[in-house]
């Protein structure tokens, strides 16, 4: 004989809102394994840019001078490319020395993901230590060495306790390093110190360092 079954309606109601609780779990977990994919696809891509933009610095530093122009807009082109902000500080009217202003070299870099201008360069130190969370040195002249030491000394003084990282590149600053070491065995300088700034011979490991 024929079995017959007897369904409330409350037990139909049940049943869709089931049915719909697990197509929503399913489209939940698609959505979210999507957006794991594409994050590791983001990380994957900012990797390799931040790899090619080291090489492209390296070669660049091994093609040009240490100083030149060319090394700074990679760098600051890489940092765009891999997602992050380059941000501009510079002082009131500043135009570069005279040999750049003759050169007709622009020193206020376009397309900046923001731009400071400040009264004058110890302002523009500061405002430069305060946004940092730490301090690279690239091969440079005065102006670099100026701002490696006002770093090295608020950190002295406790204003900061930010890293220091001085690229190394062919042993540009080897003389750096010894005169560091020479003030500390003169006892000038107290071992903490020197060794709050490190050197790094290769765009690797400099990036190794700021990842630590």
């Amino acid at each position: 004989c024929p079995i017959h079954a007897s369904v409330t309606v409350e037990e139909v109601e049940r049943a869709k809102a089931l049915r719909d609780y697990y197509e929503k779990e399913g489209t939940r977990a698609a959505i979210e394994k999507e957006r794991a994919a594409k994050e590791a696809e983001e990380k994957v891509r900012k990797e390799e840019l931040a790899e090619e933009n080291a090489r492209a610095v390296e070669e660049a530093f091994a093609k040009h001078d240490a100083v030149d122009p060319d090394v700074t807009e990679l760098t600051s082109d890489g940092a765009a490319d891999a997602g992050g902000k380059v941000i501009g500080v510079f002082p009131k009217g500043f135009r570069g020395t005279k040999e750049v202003r003759e050169s007709g070299l622009e020193v206020l870099k376009q397309g900046l993901s923001k731009f400071i201008e400040t009264s004058d360069f110890a302002e523009r130190k500061q405002v430069m230590e305060d946004l940092s969370d730490g301090c690279i040195v690239m091969p440079g002249s005065f102006g670099t060495m100026d701002e490696l030491f006002t770093y090295a000394c608020d950190r002295a003084i406790d204003r900061h306790t930010k890293p220091i990282f001085v690229f190394n590149f062919d042993g540009y600053y080897d003389p750096l390093k010894q005169l560091l070491a020479n003030m500390q065995e003169a006892g000038f300088m107290k071992p903490v110190m020197s060794e709050a700034v490190t050197f790094c011979d290769t765009i690797e490991e400099l990036i190794a360092c700021c990842q630590k």
